[in-house]
């Protein structure tokens, strides 16, 4: 595994533990920069990494990218602030 930091602070790691050549992983810890793993991608239930932004602490909610499609993320759903949709 080798990691380094970016121009952006972002840590870029190469990780080829069982990933095809062909494949990649981008992600994000959100706006707070914490990793957190309330929601996980899980290849049964493939739903489970999706949230609602509901609120501004929504926004530290992580975020990846997986060959291009997203796994862990928002849902195409956006609260406003009151509660609404």
């Amino acid at each position: 595994r080798d990691a380094a930091s970016g121009q952006w602070g972002a840590e870029f790691v190469d990780d080829n533990g069982g990933w095809g050549f062909d494949e990649f992983v981008v992600g994000s810890y959100g706006r707070d920069n914490v990793y957190s793993d309330e929601y996980l991608y899980d290849p049964a239930n493939p739903s489970a990494g999706f949230y609602i932004i509901e609120d501004f602490p929504s926004f530290n909610h992580d975020l990846a990218s997986w060959g291009g499609s997203w796994i862990v993320g928002p849902e195409g759903q956006i609260h406003n602030m009151t509660g609404g949709t």
